[in-house]
């Protein structure tokens, strides 16, 4: 899954989308409303459900075998899996 951040700009919230292409400052830059969506690929879509401040709610819809998490989740997945194989004894 491909990671979301929120850059603000004038007071308008732009979501970024870091796609791995080269583009100025490696990302695409939407702006998005309340009630607009964003399609990645064929399969997921996200759609800015409210916004409250400098707080955004997104709804996520993806395929069941793409999992979708927070950032500072994603982390600390990669961490612990990370740990879980040092911890494995090589076979040999």
């Amino acid at each position: 899954m491909k990671p979301f951040t929120q850059a603000s700009t004038d007071g308008q919230l732009a979501w970024v989308i870091f796609t791995g292409r080269l583009r100025e400052f490696g990302m695409l830059v939407l702006n998005r409303h309340r009630d607009e969506q964003v399609c990645i690929g064929d399969g997921i879509v996200v759609t800015i459900v409210d916004i409250r401040g400098d707080k955004v709610r997104l709804g996520i819809d993806a395929p069941e075998d793409v999992p979708v998490h927070r950032r500072e989740v994603y982390d600390r997945i990669q961490l612990e899996k990370g740990n879980q194989d040092a911890k494995q004894p090589n076979a040999g």
